[in-house]
Parts: C-alpha cells; structure tokens; sequence
C-alpha cells in the first residue's frame, strides 16, 4: 500500500460512537454545569428582580407626574412646575426604555 493512500483520518460514525459513551466528557460536563449554574440562576434572579423595580419606578414616575400636573393646574402662583412635568416624562421615557431593552441597559451600564 502505498504512503499517499493511506488515510489516519477517523470517520464520523467512529467518532460518533466514543462521543456517547465518555464517562470523562460528562464528570467534566457535570462540574462545569454545578460550577456555572448557581451563577446564572443568581443573575437570572437579579434581572428579574432588576425588572421589577423599574415597573415599580415607572409606576412612581408616572404617580408624581400626575400629581405635578394637577398642582400646576390649581396652582394660582406663577411658579412654572412644567419644567419638572417634562423632566418626569423624560424619566419615564427611560424606565420605559430599560425595561424594554434590557439589554441595552446592562450594555451602557459596563
């Protein structure tokens, strides 16, 4: 047999059949998912309780720009509350932003 015609290369199907039984492959497997997983369940945890604060906030927002709204209403002296009115609704703009894009807030947060 000639040198050029031989062939180490090993075929699928032989590589198949080690992939399922390696006993080393799933205790690594194992420790790397005990090691990982309490990490991401705690950050999954944290996000969730991340969205939750912002729905609070947002609804807090939008309490005391409603509230600033109805003073500036009644309010017969010339103090000009509708810069802070604006000022709420920009906060609001960005709660409602966080929370729709995560994402992108965890990205200007780094």
């Amino acid at each position: 047999m000639d040198l050029d015609s031989e062939s180490t290369a090993t075929s699928i199907d032989e590589n198949t059949e080690n992939f399922c039984e390696n006993p080393t492959r799933d205790t690594l497997a194992e420790g790397l998912m005990g090691l990982i997983k309490p990490t991401v369940d705690q950050l999954d945890e944290r996000v969730r309780a991340t969205r939750i604060s912002q729905l609070e906030l947002k609804q807090c927002i939008e309490s005391l720009s409603e509230e600033l709204k109805k003073i500036s209403e009644c309010q017969q002296t010339p103090i000009d509350l509708d810069i802070y009115v604006k000022k709420t609704d920009k906060r609001e703009a960005k709660s409602n932003s966080s929370i729709k894009y995560p994402s992108k807030c965890s990205r200007e947060i780094e």
